[in-house]
């Protein structure tokens, strides 16, 4: 297990909101990179100029600093609209599907980023968060 200790405050939504619009994201079935709108725990709202049908399975690849962190993401929504922003808007929620400690532990580091430039801190106990076994209490 890790946690992250923020290296610089996050004084507003709006500095979340630039961290998150730092975070470059591709997903492999589509053709062009996404732009990333939200992200949580949970999962990741994205804008592409391609739809993705819901319940399929993709891997994304989120870029930070130099790091590449690469995750199981599974389609919840999608909510197709002409819009006047920078992609065709498809918007998608995509929600991670973690089966390790290594995927938690990326996780970590891709909210500790999104959470205004955090630095993830791992501790002793990390040994057993480094596992390929998923942590308990949690679906695998």
């Amino acid at each position: 297990m890790s946690f992250a200790v923020p290296t610089k405050p996050v004084d507003s939504a709006s500095d979340r909101l630039g961290a998150i619009r730092d975070v470059k994201c591709t997903v492999a079935s589509l053709q062009a990179p996404v732009a990333v709108l939200n992200l949580t725990r949970s999962g990741v709202l994205v804008e592409a100029a391609e739809p993705l049908r819901v319940g399929s399975q993709h891997i994304g690849v989120f870029a930070i600093d130099k790091q590449r962190l690469e995750f199981q993401l599974r389609v919840t929504h999608l909510q197709s609209s002409p819009g006047a922003s920078r992609h065709a808007g498809h918007r998608i929620g995509l929600a991670f599907h973690l089966r390790s400690g290594r995927d938690y532990e990326s996780l970590d580091r891709l909210m500790a980023f999104a959470d205004g430039g955090a630095q993830v801190i791992a501790g002793p106990w990390a040994k057993t968060a480094a596992t390929d076994a998923p942590r308990r209490g949690r679906a695998a």
